[in-house]
């Protein structure tokens, strides 16, 4: 699935454009890095070094940045992990895309959907995920929030510039073994074209979380076909390990990821390539989601929404100026893995103005 980024150690942003007043206890549109691809490699994702270059130029004219005081701390899983919140989505359209800054690259149907090949069982395979990794770029992804709603938009710190120019030949490898893994194990359900990851099939998902409605969409893998007339999404993962019994998922907060991204798309059940340490997957393995959800001692599923519900009262605090194309205000919010506080600071700076004027006038 679904934004796949080079996570700094020292912070990470999310870019906020300011809308037209609170939202009066809902959200018609969030929009997160789960749009475009989420990550299928085991340890490292990774943008393109174009992407972080443009959005961590400092060279703007008529920068202006306010740092604000009030702090979102984090508070621990276990203090949150209580109460339950209501949580429903359903699908409610699709997408196929080639270049999503060419609307003529953009199409309203099916036509990059693909199908996993095998049987949905455990299954002993040698696929060797390195043949034609020299030749592989990975592809950037953005997200975006607007009037009356609010749309989020990563930002890309420098950093997670410096991070991936850094990346070791083993962590890019990493990045190559997901899409490789994709390209043996499904196929086009039109053509008998070759996998191409710029061409992504995304399905565009409504969903309930407490009173708040949210709009987002999230690249899917591939389907199952159980008959002629029934499909499902599945999500597949690389991963070292010779079975699932090798993964931690007890403590490991990469697992937490898989959950959660499949979990808020309605995907039930992932397929697991287990690889050797030389890059070999010798063994599918089928995993339901609620295995992860059991065995993590770290997360529980109260304790994500619960955590949106605070971080969504703070936004609507501090985003209260009406966006319009004379006045772009965005609000920066910073999350400091070292302090575990979110902080807020409020820029008038063009690098972070992600909505296209052309939306702008259309809704205003």
């Amino acid at each position: 699935m679904a934004s796949t980024n080079v996570k700094s150690q020292e912070k990470e942003d999310v870019v906020l454009e300011e809308e037209s007043g609170v939202i009066e206890r809902r959200i018609d549109h969030i929009s997160s890095s789960i749009q475009g691809k989420r990550p299928r490699y085991d340890q490292h994702s990774t943008e393109p070094p174009s992407k972080y270059r443009q959005h961590s130029n400092r060279n703007h004219i008529g920068m202006r940045t306010t740092v604000e005081q009030d702090v979102l701390s984090i508070p621990f899983w276990k203090h949150i992990n209580r109460q339950q919140t209501f949580f429903q989505t359903r699908e409610i359209g699709y997408f196929s895309l080639l270049n999503r800054a060419d609307d003529k690259e953009c199409f309203d149907d099916k036509r990059y959907l693909r199908v996993y090949k095998y049987p949905f069982q455990t299954l002993n395979v040698n696929f060797d995920l390195k043949i034609g990794e020299a030749d592989f770029t990975t592809e950037g992804q953005t997200v975006v929030k607007f009037k009356n709603a609010y749309f989020l938009c990563e930002y890309v710190t420098e950093s997670q510039v410096k991070e991936e120019e850094k990346m070791t030949p083993e962590h890019r490898a990493f990045c190559y073994y997901g899409h490789k893994f994709e390209e043996y194990v499904t196929k086009n359900h039109l053509s008998t074209e070759t996998l191409n990851p710029s061409k992504q099939f995304s399905g565009v998902f409504q969903s309930t979380i407490g009173s708040y409605r949210l709009l987002y969409g999230a690249e899917m893998d591939c389907i199952i076909e159980h008959s002629s007339s029934t499909t499902e999404h599945i999500e597949l993962k690389v991963c070292a390990g010779k079975t699932l019994d090798d993964l931690p998922f007890r403590y490991n907060r990469k697992f937490a990821k898989w959950w959660i991204q499949c979990f808020l798309v309605g995907i039930k059940n992932m397929v697991i390539g287990l690889r050797d340490n030389n890059g070999i997957v010798n063994t599918l393995c089928p995993l339901d989601i609620a295995h992860i959800e059991r065995s993590a001692d770290t997360w529980n599923r109260p304790s994500f929404f619960n955590f949106f519900l605070l971080f969504i009262n703070y936004l609507q605090e501090h985003v209260t100026t009406d966006y319009a194309l004379d006045r772009k205000d965005v609000v920066l919010f910073r999350f400091n893995p070292s302090s575990q506080k979110i902080t807020v600071e409020k820029s008038t700076d063009s690098k972070y103005h992600f909505i296209p004027d052309w939306f702008s006038k259309e809704f205003l």
